[in-house]
C-alpha cells in the first residue's frame, strides 16, 4: 500500500515539477521547509484514534496547511518555494511519520496512510501557489499585496485548504464505510472528523501567517492548543474502550454460567454488526448495535434454571420477555447503558406489532432478535444454515423483520461470512 503510494506520489510530482517549475530555495524557505517536514513526521506518528475504525493525524493535518500556504517569513520576505517542493517534502514528512510509528508503536496498520494526505496536501499547493487566478498571480504572490487587508489573504488561504481537506474526508470515510448511504456518510464523517479537521485548518492557516511575525516559533506556539486537545480526544477514546471492554466482558457472564453456549454473545454481536452493515447502519448505530447484542442475553443469569441449550428463541414468549426485561434492569444498574437497555428490552417484540400497530421498535433490536435466532437454530453447526433460514421464514412479517431476514441471508452468500462466525 505505501509502496503504491510512493510510487504514484512521484509519478505526480515529476509531472508538477515538469508544470511547475524548481525554484532555487533560499535559506529561510529551507529552515521552513525543514521544521515543517518534521512536525509532519511527528505528527502524523502521534495520530488519535476516532472510533472503531478510524485514525486521523490533526498535528501534521495542521503543519502540512502550513507549509502549503506559507507565503512570508521574518521582515516581510516573500516566501518562495514551488508546488513540488511541497509534495515532496509533506511525501517525506508523512513517509518518515509511518516510519517512526512503525518503530515506536510496532504498528503496521494503514489508518493514516501516505496516499490520501499527500494529495490533500499537493491540491493545496496547486491551488494557491499555482493557479493564476488573480490577474495571472497566485494567491500566494497577492499575498503581499493583501498586507492592509490581511482577512481577504485569510479566506482565500481557508479556501484553499477547505476544499482538499473536504476531499480528504471523503476518501477517508469512503476508506472505512464504502456501504453507507450518502446522507448518512457525509453527516457522519462531518460529526466525527469535522471539528478535528477545522481545528487543524485554522491551527494551519494560523501557522503559515504567523511565520512572518514570529519566525519559526509560530509553529510551537501556534500549534500547543492542537497538542492539548489531541490529549483529551486520547482520553475519550480511552473511556470508549474501557467502556467496551467491559461490555465484552460482561457478556461472557452467561456463557461462564452455563446459561449460552460458548461463544453465543460474541457470534450473535459480530453477525448483528455484518446485518447492520448490509442495512447501512451509521457507524453509531453499529457501536450501539454490536454492544447492545453482546449483552442480550445477561437477563437469563435471573432464571432458575438455565434453558435447555440457552435457546431462547425455543422458550416461551413471556419467558423471552421476561428475560428481556431482567437484562434491561441490569444494564440501567450501570447508570450510563441505558440506550443498550432500551434495546435489549425490545429485542422480544414481534414484528407484528411494528407493522400492524406501528409500534417503534429499534431496527437493533430487530436485528438482535433475528441474529439470536439465528444462531439459537444452528447451533453453532454451518449444515443447520438452510433449516433455520426455513424456520426464520415461516416467522417473516410476524414474528421477524423480513428486511433483516432478507440482510442475513444476502450475508449468508458472501464468502462463507456465516460459516465463519459460526466457527
Amino acid at each position: 500500500m505505501i509502496l503504491a503510494g510512493v510510487l504514484v506520489l512521484a509519478a505526480f510530482v515529476r509531472v508538477v515539477s515538469t508544470a511547475a517549475g524548481g525554484a532555487r530555495i533560499a535559506g529561510w524557505d529551507a529552515a521552513i521547509l525543514a521544521t515543517l517536514t518534521v512536525a509532519i513526521a511527528f505528527g502524523s506518528a502521534l495520530p488519535v484514534q476516532i472510533g472503531r475504525a478510524r485514525a486521523v493525524a490533526p498535528l501534521a493535518t495542521a503543519a502540512s496547511v502550513a507549509l502549503a500556504l506559507a507565503s512570508s517569513r521574518p521582515h516581510q520576505a516573500p516566501v518562495s518555494y514551488s508546488p513540488s517542493i511541497v509534495i515532496v517534502c509533506a511525501a517525506i514528512g508523512y513517509a518518515a511519520g509511518i516510519g517512526l510509528r512503525r518503530i515506536w508503536q510496532s504498528d503496521t496498520s494503514r489508518s493514516v496512510a501516505v496516499a490520501v494526505p499527500v494529495v490533500t496536501v499537493s491540491a493545496m499547493s496547486l491551488l494557491y501557489r499555482w493557479l493564476p487566478l488573480w490577474g495571472g498571480h497566485t494567491s500566494a504572490e497577492m499575498y503581499s499585496d493583501w498586507d492592509s487587508q490581511r482577512w481577504k489573504a485569510v479566506c482565500v488561504m481557508t479556501v484553499a485548504a477547505l476544499l482538499p481537506i473536504l476531499g480528504e474526508l471523503l476518501m477517508i470515510g469512503l476508506l472505512v464505510s464504502p456501504i453507507r448511504t450518502i446522507g448518512a456518510f457525509l453527516a457522519e464523517t462531518l460529526r466525527d472528523l469535522g471539528p478535528i479537521y477545522g481545528a487543524a485548518l485554522s491551527t494551519g492557516v494560523a501557522m503559515a501567517i504567523g511565520l512572518q511575525s514570529l519566525s519559526l516559533w509560530a509553529v510551537p506556539l501556534v500549534v500547543m492548543p492542537l497538542v492539548l486537545a489531541r490529549s483529551a480526544l486520547r482520553r475519550a477514546y480511552s473511556v470508549q474502550r474501557e467502556r467496551r471492554q467491559t461490555i465484552a466482558a460482561l457478556s461472557t457472564m452467561t456463557d461462564v454460567a452455563g446459561y449460552t453456549r460458548p461463544g453465543h454473545s460474541a457470534r450473535v454481536a459480530d453477525l448483528a454488526r455484518r446485518v447492520g452493515e448490509c442495512m447501512r447502519l451509521t457507524e453509531q448505530e453499529l457501536t450501539l448495535l454490536e454492544d447492545a447484542a453482546l449483552l442480550h442475553d445477561i437477563g437469563q443469569v435471573s432464571l432458575s434454571a438455565p434453558i435447555p441449550g440457552g435457546a431462547t428463541v425455543e422458550a416461551a414468549p413471556l419467558d423471552q420477555l421476561s428475560i428481556a426485561l431482567e437484562g434491561g434492569s441490569i444494564v440501567r444498574r450501570s447508570g450510563v447503558l441505558d440506550d443498550l437497555a432500551v434495546i435489549i428490552e425490545a429485542q422480544t417484540i414481534q414484528y407484528r406489532q411494528v407493522r400492524e400497530l406501528g409500534e417503534d421498535v429499534p431496527v437493533a433490536a430487530r436485528i438482535i432478535k433475528v441474529c439470536n435466532a439465528f444462531d439459537d437454530l444452528t447451533s453453532g453447526n454451518e449444515i443447520m444454515e438452510d433449516s433455520a433460514f426455513e424456520r426464520l421464514s415461516l416467522g417473516l412479517g410476524y414474528e421477524y423483520d423480513p428486511a433483516v431476514v432478507t440482510a442475513l441471508k444476502d450475508l449468508s452468500g458472501r464468502q462463507d461470512d456465516v460459516r465463519r462466525i459460526l466457527r
